[in-house]
């Protein structure tokens, strides 16, 4: 059964199929042809998957993310980055980078990051002399901290599937997050330098303040969203919920540009986005459900304790292996798919389970800018009016800078356990 699934999953795949259809349509040929298992099992698993309270938060932040767009938030948080970074050398690309860190404290979707902010920035800086190829693949790698930095909808579809604290991974991504935006940075300041590219007008005190108070319900908006569950004031789905209706009150009463006619544009994009999640979430359920009847996480755990007793060995296998995976599938429904494996190893080798689920997390991420799949880079590519073989060529370094914050966390816990050990030491207790 396992055989005949993996088969039709990776035929699908190959012809181009969306990932959730492939999921779904192998498990039901694989238990069809395979196995006496009634056929009715399939709708029930499916169901059973989106039975699950944290995991109504995903639509909720996409509906703030897109809300935040139309409202015009998206466009203060980038004027409020260019009066703090743009007199750097490069400042456009600087802008665009810390821009996309703040936006990830909101959306927690690379793809709502790279459309939201790309858009604004990355035809700016095209005007301005920048490679189209550099900007799109930098871009592409800020826009890739969306799923890292909370809140994440991918940790949120962890924590969900592992019985995780959702607070406790968010709190996790936010030092890896912040440290590949500053690789990022980091890069962009050497390149800018040999390119020769340009500053933007330093602003005084006075325009700083008074951008940052315009500015101040959109960066207060992150702050609320995390505070809120860390705290215990609401959970990650009402957190959603206060996101979504914050974005509405900031975008429609305070800066008075989300009209009540763009709310039905805003409700397709959100429940298109939603939509596909959801599938994905859905399939999911009954290919890991065929995985584990066929012992499939049993499997690799007996392989790997025959190949090595080393946990930093294990360590470096795995994240070779998402990487390798990456490249292929995109970050969430890999991670749903691999969850039911992974999880068991963890396990075994003893790994601290937050720090395990947000390496494992961030290893995925990798694959967002990586081709042949690389969503995030097909969007900022699209945007900056480049050949994918051109952005391709320029996005290596910034996947290095993405792997090398890897291989830091992997190796330094601290990095990942450090704010949420402080903040929420019970939380390293499943349940």
């Amino acid at each position: 059964m396992l055989t005949t699934m993996m088969i039709v999953f990776l035929a699908l795949m190959l012809i181009g199929h969306p990932v959730g259809f492939a999921m779904a349509v192998s498990s039901v040929i694989a238990l069809a042809v395979n196995s006496p298992i009634p056929l009715s099992i399939v709708p029930q698993k499916m169901a059973g998957g989106l039975d699950n309270f944290t995991i109504l938060a995903v639509p909720f932040f996409l509906l703030a993310g897109e809300l935040m767009e139309a409202g015009g938030l998206t466009t203060r948080l980038v004027r409020f980055a260019t009066c703090l970074v743009g007199h750097l050398k490069g400042g456009m690309m600087h802008v665009s980078i810390l821009a996309s860190l703040i936006f990830a404290g909101i959306s927690g979707s690379a793809v709502a990051d790279a459309s939201a902010i790309g858009t604004i920035t990355i035809r700016a800086m095209i005007k301005k002399g920048y490679d189209p190829a550099y900007v799109a693949a930098v871009q592409a790698g800020a826009a890739a901290i969306g799923p890292i930095f909370p809140p994440s909808i991918t940790m949120i579809v962890w924590a969900s599937m592992t019985s995780l604290s959702v607070a406790a991974m968010f709190l996790g991504g936010v030092i890896p997050g912040i440290l590949i935006a500053l690789g990022l940075m980091i890069y962009n300041h050497v390149y800018s330098v040999r390119a020769g590219y340009g500053r933007e007008a330093r602003v005084r005190l006075r325009e700083l303040l008074e951008t940052t108070l315009n500015a101040l319900p959109a960066l207060l908006m992150p702050l609320i969203v995390l505070g809120g569950i860390v705290t215990g004031v609401f959970t990650a789905t009402e957190a959603g919920c206060v996101a979504a209706i914050y974005a509405a009150l900031a975008g429609g009463a305070i800066y008075r540009e989300l009209k009540f006619k763009d709310l039905e544009g805003v409700f397709l994009r959100a429940t298109a986005s939603g939509s596909m999640v959801m599938l994905i979430i859905a399939a999911s359920t009954t290919f890991g459900w065929v995985l584990a009847v066929e012992q499939f996480p049993d499997l690799v755990v007996g392989w790997l304790l025959k190949l090595t007793a080393s946990p930093a060995l294990v360590l470096a296998l795995l994240m070779v292996f998402l990487l390798f995976i990456g490249c292929f599938i995109d970050v969430l429904p890999a991670a749903i798919i691999l969850i039911p494996v992974l999880d068991p190893i963890a396990a075994k080798y003893g790994f601290d389970p937050i720090h395990f689920a947000v390496l494992m997390c961030i290893t995925l991420t990798v694959g967002l800018i990586t081709p042949p799949v690389g969503v995030v880079l097909y969007i900022t590519t699209n945007l900056a009016g480049v050949t994918l073989a051109e952005s391709s060529r320029k996005v290596i370094l910034p996947a290095i800078v993405m792997v090398i914050v890897c291989v830091m966390c992997a190796y330094i816990p601290d990095l990942i356990t450090a704010i949420p050990k402080w903040l929420l030491p019970k939380a390293f207790f499943r349940g």
